[in-house]
């Protein structure tokens, strides 16, 4: 028999940032208890509101089914002696409640050992849920916990009911002195009296009546609605950036909206400013018409509209929008080059100097890059100069919200200031890319602005100890090596990163563990890698070959990755060539210096000269970064790999021949190592 649970628990108000990863834990920890305890169950509905996390699991099994189990007893030679029971033998058919004579024995990887079967009774459903409830909850994810009672429990915030329903009956469970029953509560304000749920089916609709929209994607779309129906109101469209969607679906239980209206001036700011300050703190959603923003503002509310909420909210955010238009006023009687001076007052890192001392690194680094990448270098170096000043702004500084805006203010007032605008694109892009998958800088000029900000950056962090650790990243040093790599894949520049560093390293005067730091891009490039459908065995192979800048690194990795998809039978017959050759030669000291007077096979002969011919073109392939064809010439070599295997016995009995032909194997494989170390590859069913 099958029935409906619901598992409702009500809280104080969840941070909305905490939501999603909390239900869906929720219904992982769920579902892996059913799935141990071998329960079978249909689709699990999840239900969250900032004052409720909910399951509703659809045909959940009663009760487990009753199980014959084999429990292994001593050895055969421990519990018989002579054909009969030892005392040993009797005591294991005692402990497991069977008859001497319904013993058996098996044969073990360890040997023959006696058993017994015994029939385990399948434990009722709600008796499973009582057991183990309390622990399903403690184990909800949630960034922080609270303790708010004298048990110790621990959850996002204090829980304040709880339902428990199987089919029409209540499971009764206690967790944190709450106890479980079939009453929950609606809207906060909007709805004062409990409601009585008598069956899990009715929880929904229930709720929608007591002003509650559970369900996180029908709030989602009932606010997209009403955000476009508002704003067509005001002929215009809503502006709805996908995380403050996310935060506001997770902040309301029954969204309602309301329109309100600011002055015109203050259209005159940066629209990033007026953006800012509508979404970052007050969480509205602006207005535009034809890409212009218009002086209006939608706010997605937890309750009924009304004159006075709307009064209120255009109070806050005229408050919020004057503030930002004191600090452009004045901001701007200051020439951005009269700025720069003032970040010798401010200190980069403790020991590392001032900003200002920073910005003078940034232009040494640029001048390195610069034998490899063709860029302006009038531009590089000014918007290295006052890339920073905006740092020193009232805006920046004093602005709170507005300090997400740095780069973005420098080139607004750059602009304004008639700065060359190529050199204002510096300013604004260096920052980029923010995060994985973000935008590139547009110009070369800004994109060597953002390779030596990183690499400084990163090279800082290693010298105050910071590198990051599990989850812990105080500087954002993977999100600067993110943007890094991903500037040189995608921007195709060829520069070499270890050197990059080293020169990075040296402005400082300091020990510098370029080792690490390697590592550590080597780490991240596996990562970013991973992101654009590159398995890490791929990359892990290719770096390993010595490849020392991204550029190769990718395109390389892209060809071995069409490969494996394209010619999967040929891919995988070459890496297992290659772990052959890396099996015999692991833990010898041989090098590749062949003679070949000393070959006695023809096999030996034709695998030499056409590794000679290939490893040739292989070279001028990669060097002129054509990938996929020094690809081609390494698959030449496999028929040549397969007959030396197949008929050259390589531990031949005289030393000599067989140092030879560990020399040739060696040789082989530095043909390959040009391109990668195939032998680190994962093939599907294990290594060779």
């Amino acid at each position: 028999m099958v029935e409906k649970l619901l598992i409702e628990i009500g809280t104080e108000e969840i941070p909305s940032s905490y939501i999603d990863t909390a239900i869906e834990g929720f219904k992982r920890e769920l579902t892996t208890l059913f799935d141990n305890r071998g329960l079978s169950y249909g689709d699990v509905e999840t239900y969250a509101t900032p004052r409720r996390l909910a399951l509703l699991v659809n045909a959940l099994q009663d009760r487990q089914e009753d199980r014959v189990l084999e429990i292994k007893g001593p050895p055969e030679s421990v519990a018989f002696k002579d054909g009969k029971l030892t005392e040993q033998g009797k005591g294991f058919a005692r402990s497991r409640g069977v008859r001497e004579e319904n013993l058996f024995v098996k044969d073990t990887p360890k040997g023959r050992f006696v058993f017994a079967k015994v029939l385990e009774k399948g434990m009722k459903t709600e008796d499973i849920i009582k057991d183990t409830l309390e622990e399903i909850v403690s184990k909800i994810p949630f960034p922080r916990y609270m303790v708010w009672n004298e048990k110790g429990f621990k959850f996002a915030r204090p829980i304040r009911w709880m339902v428990v329903l199987f089919g029409s009956k209540v499971i009764d469970v206690e967790i944190a002195g709450v106890k479980s029953s079939g009453i929950t509560y609606g809207h906060r304000f909007l709805c004062r009296n409990p409601i009585k749920i008598s069956r899990p089916e009715d929880y929904v609709e229930l709720l929608k009546k007591g002003y509650v929209i559970p369900d996180t994607q029908d709030r989602r779309k009932t606010i997209l609605n009403l955000l476009n129906e508002e704003a067509e109101k005001l002929n215009g469209t809503p502006v709805i950036p996908e995380e403050l969607l996310d935060e506001v679906v997770n902040l309301v239980e029954y969204p309602c909206v309301i329109a309100g209206r600011f002055h015109e001036k203050y259209l005159e700011l940066p629209r990033e400013v007026v953006e800012t300050a509508m979404e970052t703190h007050q969480r509205y959603f602006p207005v535009e018409k034809k890409g212009e923003l218009l002086p209006y503002f939608l706010a997605i509310i937890n309750t009924h509209p009304s004159e006075d909420i709307k009064r209120n909210n255009e109070k806050v955010l005229t408050a919020r929008l004057e503030d930002a238009r004191f600090y452009y006023l004045e901001d701007i009687k200051v020439p951005m080059e009269k700025r720069v001076g003032l970040l010798d007052t401010i200190t980069y890192q403790e020991g590392l100097g001032t900003l200002l001392d920073r910005v003078e690194r940034l232009k040494k680094l640029a001048e390195f890059v610069s034998n490899y990448v063709d860029f302006d270098r009038e531009v590089v170096e000014k918007g290295i100069e006052l890339s920073k000043a905006d740092l020193t702004t009232l805006m920046i500084r004093d602005g709170k919200e507005f300090t997400g805006l740095e780069g973005k203010i420098g080139y607004h007032y750059a602009i304004e200031q008639g700065i060359d605008s190529r050199v204002a694109d510096v300013i604004k892009d260096h920052y980029l890319p923010r995060y994985l998958g973000d935008e590139l800088p547009e110009t070369t000029e800004a994109c060597v602005v953002s390779i030596v900000d990183r690499v400084d950056h990163i090279i800082a962090g290693f010298i105050k100890g910071k590198k990051p650790t599990g989850s812990k990243d105080p500087l954002g040093l993977r999100r600067a090596a993110n943007g890094l790599i991903e500037i040189l894949i995608g921007k195709g520049f060829v520069i070499p990163l270890e050197a990059l560093f080293k020169a990075g390293a040296e402005l400082y005067n300091m020990q510098v563990d370029i080792d690490g730091i390697v590592g550590f891009i080597n780490e991240r490039i596996e990562r970013v890698l991973e992101q654009k459908g590159i398995p890490y065995d791929i990359t892990d192979a290719v770096i390993a070959s010595g490849t020392r800048d991204l550029r190769r690194i990718y395109l390389k990795a892209e060809a071995l990755l069409r490969m494996k998809t394209e010619k999967k039978a040929e891919y995988e017959k070459l890496v297992i060539g290659q772990k052959r050759a890396y099996n015999i030669l692991k833990g010898k000291e041989v090098d590749d210096r062949v003679k070949p007077e000393l070959f006695i096979q023809k096999e030996e002969k034709d695998l030499y000269e056409a590794g000679k011919q290939v490893g040739e073109r292989v070279r001028d392939y990669i060097n002129t970064l054509q990938v996929d064809k020094a690809l081609e010439e390494l698959l030449i070599l496999r028929p040549f790999i397969d007959s030396f295997f197949d008929r050259v016995l390589v531990m031949h009995e005289d030393l000599t021949i067989r140092e030879n032909r560990l020399k040739l194997l060696m040789f082989i494989r530095n043909v390959f190592l040009q391109f990668a170390d195939l032998s680190l590859i994962v093939l599907e069913g294990g290594d060779v």
